[in-house]
């Protein structure tokens, strides 16, 4: 973020704050715009880095674009595969770099650098558009599972193909090929237009086969031209993209499993060519899914600026916990029910998740939950981004299909117990307090001291959410709370359970919109006959059919203990299996769900009706 200053720099308040651009940097690319750069990756030289950075000062210096201005964050892009080391030395870098300048937009404060997923960057670029977002997302029938497919080289390069190694064959072939027609070594300059020319061509190709490429280059003795034989072509291609190809494909038929409502969008430099189109374009088609979206086929002059617009949108409108409980985020508890067939006794029985979660915590009020546990539930912290947010009626359950995951508690043993969540503040940070209590199998006084425990809360501005801010590495798959108060990644279990119960909830869904209406039994065409009328069942029979439909749709066995009449029955469980579950999570292994109620929001704060230029 750039701020304006007149004789001090501070951060720019009203319309100042509106105009300025944010200042970010990504991995990818090699060019600059105003204040927004892209700087190549780890191994290029600290002397093109640090000019680089100089020209960002001199921008950041141009009274002209209204300035001059300081730099208080940089926002990272990294490729989802990276780990803590990488991000590490990248950050180190960068800090190295910048501690060699010596200017008042760099020294008037110690820059703040944020991380971002490139995919999940993308996705805040697309939707910081009326145009793009509508139209990949439009119609709306639920809230659609997004698919972001990055054929950028770099990014592919984890998955043994892509873009690079499509270049590096066409690079072997171009030396082995010409150096041994002219007998020399071919000059740097030739293979140089060599490749530039391949680019150019793979994301103008239109052609439904493979051909001859006809690459130019320039030398010594002036203009020639490379032909590249279709089948040498074809190897190339295939070896290039096959991998990436089939794991696309993959990825797509595993999201049309979770979810009836489907959209790919695909992004990088061999995601122009029209044989990759036409691939995944048949991979959606078979899968059941919507055409994909190809954003580079004219939304931006540059691929880059995808995930270099997204990081700096994504860093510029993140907001602190208290505005993000105040703008309508709202926490609950959900509790799990035993899957039908389950049995208490079993050592890890199979659960389901309840799908109507109170709200336990919101700007307004902080509400105790009381609930039977039987010895093999399972309690977590959910939280629900956007439930209080607008003017009308405030709801008093969490919406489960865009709520996150925030933490699982520690299992509570047999018996009745509270569970209630406050926020404190201290030391300019906003703490989430969970207070636990065991109040026995009676439920009428706590057994033993309440437990206690505090965590700092962050908000993520690439998934929108508000997260523990802990040291703790949960490895992409969110943390679980020990009954000593120690943080852990959950097992890799959890991930699958979230992913088969997505899976039942849509069968479920699909097999009630297919379901044909039942026909009143005993009933018979009437034709011009009198209408058929059903006789009263006795009164005997209504009041059993009406305790039977009071069980199984009770919304929650939280204050049904065992020695009430045996109300607490398994069709009781059974009545919220099914129940729609699509929890958008932003720490899942395979996928990263962004809520499309959050992108879509921050596209209207963007305040634009048509795509950026």
């Amino acid at each position: 973020m750039a701020a304006q200053h007149q004789q001090q720099r501070k951060p720019a308040t009203g319309a100042a704050a509106r105009f300025v651009d944010p200042f970010f940097l990504v991995t990818r690319g090699h060019s600059y715009e105003r204040f927004g750069i892209s700087i190549p990756t780890l191994g290029l030289m600290k002397d093109t880095k640090k000019t680089v950075f100089k020209q960002v000062v001199l921008d950041c210096n141009n009274t002209e674009q209204g300035g001059p201005f300081y730099i208080d964050e940089i926002a990272l892009a990294y490729p989802l595969y990276w780990t803590d080391v990488e991000r590490s030395k990248y950050e180190r870098l960068v800090r190295e770099v910048l501690s060699t300048l010596d200017d008042a937009c760099l020294s008037y404060v110690r820059p703040t650098i944020v991380f971002h997923q490139e995919c999940l960057a993308a996705a805040h670029n697309l939707f910081s558009s009326i145009t793009q977002s509508d139209a990949v997302m439009d119609p709306i029938t639920e809230s659609p599972l997004l698919v972001t497919i990055d054929f950028g080289g770099h990014t592919l390069a984890i998955a043994r193909g892509g873009t690079q190694v499509w270049e590096q064959e066409i690079a072997a072939f171009a030396v082995q090929t010409l150096e041994k027609r002219r007998n020399v070594a071919l000059p740097p300059s030739a293979l140089k237009d060599i490749l530039r020319h391949f680019h150019q061509d793979i994301k103008r190709s239109r052609a439904d086969e493979i051909g001859d490429m006809r690459l130019f280059y320039e030398d010594e003795y002036g203009g020639h031209i490379l032909v590249v034989p279709a089948e040498k072509a074809k190897l190339c291609f295939w070896k290039a993209m096959r991998e990436p190809l089939r794991l696309s494909t993959t990825e797509i038929f595993e999201a049309a499993s979770l979810s009836d409502d489907v959209r790919v969008v695909v992004y990088g430099g061999s995601g122009q060519n029209s044989i990759v189109q036409s691939k995944i374009k048949a991979a959606c088609e078979n899968a059941g899914v919507k055409p994909p979206y190809f954003a580079q086929n004219g939304s931006r002059a540059k691929e880059t600026w995808n995930v270099v617009n997204g990081a700096a949108y994504a860093t510029a409108r993140t907001v602190s916990v208290e505005e993000f409980i105040r703008k309508g985020a709202a926490f609950g508890i959900r509790k799990s029910v035993l899957k039908p067939g389950a049995r208490t006794s079993d050592k890890c029985p199979a659960v389901d998740w309840k799908s109507d979660v109170a709200v336990a915590l919101d700007s307004r009020s902080s509400k105790p939950y009381r609930t039977w546990c039987t010895g093999s539930t399972r309690m977590k912290i959910i939280c629900d981004p956007y439930l209080q947010a607008g003017a009308g009626k405030k709801s008093n359950t969490l919406d489960i299909d865009r709520s996150y995951d925030l933490l699982e508690l520690p299992q509570p043993s047999q018996g009745y117990w509270k569970y209630r969540l406050s926020l404190r503040s201290e030391d300019n940070t906003t703490k989430l307090v969970i207070r636990i209590e065991n109040m026995g199998k009676v439920g009428t006084r706590v057994i033993g001291t309440p437990i206690q425990h505090s965590f700092p809360l962050y908000v993520d501005g690439t998934s929108n959410s508000c997260l523990l801010d802990v040291d703790v590495n949960d490895e992409g798959r969110g943390f679980i709370l020990s009954e000593n108060g120690q943080l852990t990644a959950c097992s890799p279990e959890v991930i699958q359970e979230q992913l088969q119960q997505m899976r039942r909830a849509k069968r479920v869904a699909g097999a009630k919109r297919t379901k044909a209406p039942s026909r009143v039994p005993g009933g018979k065409p009437s034709g011009h006959l009198p209408p058929f009328k059903r006789r009263a069942p006795p009164h005997s029979a209504q009041t059993q059919a009406r305790a039977e439909s009071s069980d199984y749709t009770a919304s929650s066995d939280s204050d049904i203990g065992g020695d009430h009449c045996g109300l607490r029955g398994t069709s009781t469980e059974l009545g919220d299996v099914g129940q729609a579950f699509a929890t958008s999570s932003s720490r899942t292994d395979g996928f990263r769900f962004a809520p499309y109620e959050s992108l879509k929001e921050r596209g209207k704060r963007c305040g634009r009706s048509k795509d950026d230029t």
